[in-house]
């Protein structure tokens, strides 16, 4: 099973660029263009990539025998995170355009983003 770690980690890379560009150009395009709704097809494509961000990404956690909270505190920490990172995304697209709320939403989803990978790269706990 580790002879696929490498290409799990490539695709769940892949996945969280993916994710980012996504939120990124959705509210980009709400600040922009208020008035012209986005096409049906990046209301949709955010959830497939989202899910295989998280298979990808419990399948190394399964293969290196990580636990979040148990011999991992810094998975279980990124998970947290993960559900706030959820959290000011949906704030930061739901809330009316250019309003402070939808700016506090993105840049506190991006600040959570920025931890995860910090958590991902460091392991420090």
């Amino acid at each position: 099973m580790f002879a696929y770690y490498t290409a799990m980690k490539h695709s769940h890379l892949m996945f969280v660029i993916i994710t980012l560009c996504l939120l990124n150009f959705r509210f980009f395009w709400k600040q922009c263009v208020p008035n012209k709704p986005l096409h049906k097809i990046f209301r949709i494509i955010p959830h497939i990539n989202d899910t295989l961000l998280l298979i990808t990404g419990a399948m190394m956690a399964y293969t290196v025998k990580f636990i979040p909270f148990a011999n991992a505190n810094w998975l279980g920490t990124k998970l947290i995170l993960l559900l706030v990172y959820i959290g000011f995304g949906f704030m930061a697209i739901k809330s009316p355009s250019r309003s402070s709320k939808a700016w506090m939403g993105y840049v506190l989803s991006m600040l959570s983003v920025g931890f995860m990978i910090y958590l991902a790269i460091m392991k420090p706990f």
